[in-house]
């Protein structure tokens, strides 16, 4: 799933859309491979909260650091 957004001003747009989120994330067969950038993304409270899941469960493949 790419989530296509990334901005300065961490407006993720539809994205903030709990249903949307929910359908991407719960219609995966066999696994779930999210790209975007994590800065703009938190800016989001659902979205926040997934990365930080993510994170503390070690699943964060990989990332870039400015």
């Amino acid at each position: 799933m790419s989530t296509v957004r990334s901005n300065d001003d961490g407006k993720v747009g539809f994205l903030s859309d709990a249903r949307r989120l929910n359908v991407a994330m719960t219609r995966a067969k066999r696994g779930l491979i999210v790209i975007g950038d994590g800065r703009t993304l938190r800016h989001d409270g659902q979205w926040s909260a997934w990365l930080d899941w993510v994170t503390e469960s070690g699943l964060m493949a990989w990332h870039i650091r400015d």
